[in-house]
């Protein structure tokens, strides 16, 4: 009968000894998710991506995050411009009464990075310079005014008329931002540094752009 009560004296100490532990483990292991939170550090602009009841993906980002981030990955460029202040130029150009403003915008922010996003629907294709892609442009030359009336049908030439060009500088990595001729469209849209301008040259002004990034910038 003794060793009966020394056997029933064994298991409860051993019953006290293993219900601190699993109490321990249960209470963590259920709490685990809300405490650990209160000890993360610095988090990622892209804090986590969540499922929407559609099934598609939303990106959630904190609040210092200047960046604009889509559903496929893309970057709001026209969001990013507006969060970082950088001058912008947006709206169709073309020739004369639609060249100033554009070409005014270019020449004071030489040496700036400039957001843009314009448009000019040529006459005729042969006014750009397009690359062998058929897609690509090399330049766009605006014409401001002419110092001699042109004749009927007459396209402006640096014989009667001046202007500027605007040259992009590519290099061999693929940007972003560019220049391009699409469903007889030019079209220019991101970011750009302004190397500079410089002329006149046959009464014309040359200026030269630099295609960027939105991580460049």
């Amino acid at each position: 009968m003794a060793e009966d009560g020394n056997d029933k004296v064994k298991a409860k100490s051993l019953l006290s000894q293993l219900f601190v532990p699993i109490a321990t483990a249960l209470i963590v292991g259920s709490t685990a998710p809300w405490w650990v939170a209160l000890f993360q550090g610095n988090k990622s602009p892209i804090d986590n991506v969540s499922e929407l009841p559609s099934g598609e993906p939303t990106v959630q980002t904190n609040t210092e995050s200047v960046l604009n981030i889509s559903a496929d990955g893309d970057v709001n460029v026209t969001a990013l411009a507006e969060a970082k202040n950088y001058p912008s130029f947006e709206g169709e150009v073309g020739h004369f009464n639609l060249s100033q403003s554009f070409t005014d915008f270019i020449f004071e922010n030489q040496g700036e990075i400039v957001f843009i996003n314009i448009y000019y629907t040529p006459d005729d294709s042969s006014e750009l310079n397009i690359t062998n892609n058929n897609f690509g442009v090399d330049y766009l030359h605006l014409w401001h005014e002419c110092h001699e009336q042109l004749l009927p049908d007459e396209t402006p030439s640096s014989s009667k008329c001046v202007g500027t060009s605007f040259s992009i500088d590519r290099d061999e990595t693929q940007k972003d931002a560019d220049f391009s001729y699409i469903r007889g469209t030019f079209n220019a849209r991101g970011f750009f540094a302004i190397r500079g301008c410089s002329g006149p040259y046959q009464g014309s002004m040359g200026c030269m752009l630099r295609p960027l990034n939105p991580e460049d910038v």
